[in-house]
């Protein structure tokens, strides 16, 4: 299937810019009848349908899929509240993702696609719509995408988190930084002698003259002497938060990770319950923790607390790791504490993707020194003065770094909870 994926992908990459409206690369190449999906992906996907294991696996990601936009809907709805808006309209997409989130199987799931009563007559009316429209009205198109919308559906879904797995081993490239690189050269500007953050970890330093515009959808670094607008990975609710910090002076010095360049164009209270238990006396904790899924060992928090230099860092390793190439990702936070007029501040904090091989992440699942091979970081604070007990939108900065960034959030909270009942 990956190789079939890496065929679609660079079918995309070569469509010029009038095609690109035409929609999603999967769904045009499916509407299409194009050999690649139809000769190519469905039959191949057909056969490991029929595996269970397949089955299984399928599942765990849609759920995981599910999970997260449950949990960013949750978000919303608290926000709403806390604004005293209404958030009914983030309330009323609750009750349909729920019920898709509790199927019990992956025959469930399929019954659930083909099911009128879910909405299939409605969405394969669209579809139709776009066959005609991309075919010229050559033929309506209803029996071939009624026959064939279930594996399209799964097909998509799964070419969707293909594209995510590539694009998180992307980042190691760090395509824009030659870019970055030539637009201040431009100006005058050598970044890899003026930043020593851009020097030594590919990130650009915020300067004056830069601004952040933290929208619903994107997270970007303007450079409004430039007119440019730089991509960033930072969530959307930690971005506010390191915005409130730099605004009441905390913090001075801060690089990101640009993923992006362009022109210019353009929670629940389960969550504050278990963050708000977590204080400065964690630094007095053993030096390596581990907590992990009682149904799935793999899935595994580690927290290593180095005393002698106020210190901690957490990583997270899943049961269904990225991998590609024979190399394994997982995510880091490191975090500094620092003491300043007798009250603990983090002093520094920076997010990571760790590369592993296979053979040293198979050892990294039960000892804790193992380094990985590369990183690349998404943010990196220094020189910070945020206080320990930083609580934003009610709840605790860490937390919400944590929480996040990392997928399993019972760990992050159980952490929480057995370090405030120490």
């Amino acid at each position: 299937m990956d190789a079939l994926f890496d065929m679609i992908r660079q079918q995309d990459s070569n469509r010029a810019m009038a095609e690109l409206a035409e929609g999603a690369i999967f769904k045009v190449l499916f509407l299409q009848r194009d050999p690649l999906i139809v000769n190519g992906i469905f039959p191949a996907l057909a056969k490991k349908m029929t595996s269970k294991q397949f089955q299984d696996c399928f599942m765990r990601e849609h759920l995981r899929v599910l999970s997260a936009k449950h949990h960013a809907i949750l978000s919303d709805i608290q926000k709403c509240e806390l604004a005293g808006q209404d958030s009914r309209f983030y309330k009323f997409q609750l009750p349909a993702l729920e019920h898709e989130m509790g199927l019990p199987s992956f025959d469930a799931y399929l019954e659930f696609l083909s099911n009128p009563a879910e909405g299939r007559s409605a969405v394969i009316e669209i579809l139709i719509n776009e066959y005609e429209y991309l075919n010229d009205g050559a033929d309506s198109g209803a029996d071939y995408v009624s026959e064939h919308y279930e594996i399209y559906r799964i097909g998509s879904f799964l070419y969707e988190q293909s594209l995510k797995k590539v694009g998180l081993f992307d980042r190691f490239e760090q395509r824009e930084k030659s870019r970055l690189e030539a637009i201040y050269r431009e100006q005058g500007v050598e970044l890899s002698t003026t930043d020593a953050q851009f020097s030594k970890y590919g990130l650009l330093s915020f300067r004056d003259g830069f601004r952040i515009d933290n929208d619903k959808d994107s997270q970007v670094i303007i450079d409004e002497h430039l007119g440019r607008h730089y991509g960033i990975e930072v969530p959307r609710n930690v971005l506010a938060a390191i915005e409130y910090a730099m605004a009441k002076g905390w913090v001075k010095d801060i690089a990101f990770n640009i993923c992006s360049i362009g022109d210019g164009s353009r929670l629940s209270m389960e969550d504050l319950e278990y963050g708000s238990l977590f204080s400065f006396d964690a630094l007095h904790l053993p030096e390596f923790s581990k907590l992990y899924e009682a149904e799935c060992y793999e899935n595994s928090l580690w927290i290593k607390v180095d005393k002698s230099k106020s210190s901690m860092t957490f990583e997270e390793l899943c049961a269904d790791f990225p991998e590609l190439d024979g190399n394994v990702i997982t995510q880091l936070v490191h975090l500094e504490v620092s003491m300043v007029a007798g009250q603990p501040v983090i002093s520094h904090i920076d997010h990571e993707f760790i590369l592993y091989d296979l053979e040293s992440y198979a050892d990294r699942l039960d000892k804790p020194k193992i380094k990985g091979k590369r990183k690349v970081k998404t943010f990196k604070i220094d020189n910070a003065e945020i206080p320990f007990d930083f609580i934003f939108r009610d709840r605790l900065f860490l937390y919400q770094v944590l929480d996040s960034y990392f997928s399993h959030k019972s760990l992050i909270r159980e952490y929480f909870v057995s370090v405030g009942s120490q």
